[in-house]
């Protein structure tokens, strides 16, 4: 703990930028993710929550919530962290081939433009639409 304050210090001391930008990102990723999941009507404080903000994005594109369990596994979660965030975009509307590639280029940038943007509207999860399944709240609510 001691040794990792006192790296923080000598950071500080050489080059506050990096550590101001790195606070700054912080912020704004929060903030955007909370912007998120208030255009999906999830919880907002899920947004602070480490592993809980995961589930709650798992819901948003219609995964089960075990899937989660693969950004754990290293190399696996580069591949599926992608295919993630082309389906958050697909869940907002975006189904063609280059907004696919700019969500997979610009991700942080991308997401950030969805959270952000009044244009952007959740429409709904699709990984249950991809795989054909069919929901339980689908089917108690047909309308």
């Amino acid at each position: 703990m001691n040794n990792t304050i006192s790296f923080f210090q000598e950071i500080w001391k050489s080059e506050p930028h990096l550590i101001l930008i790195g606070i700054f990102t912080v912020v704004v990723g929060l903030i955007a993710k909370m912007k998120l999941f208030a255009k999906a009507d999830k919880n907002l404080w899920s947004a602070f929550v480490p592993v809980w903000d995961l589930i709650t994005i798992m819901e948003m594109v219609g995964r089960p919530r075990f899937h989660a369990v693969y950004m754990c596994i290293p190399g696996v979660n580069i591949v599926f962290g992608l295919i993630l965030i082309v389906e958050l975009a697909k869940s907002f509307g975006k189904t063609t081939r280059t907004q696919k590639i700019l969500a997979l280029i610009f991700n942080f940038f991308y997401i950030l433009n969805l959270a952000l943007s009044f244009e952007e509207e959740y429409q709904g999860p699709v990984y249950a639409n991809q795989t054909g399944k069919v929901k339980k709240s689908t089917l108690l609510n047909p309308a």
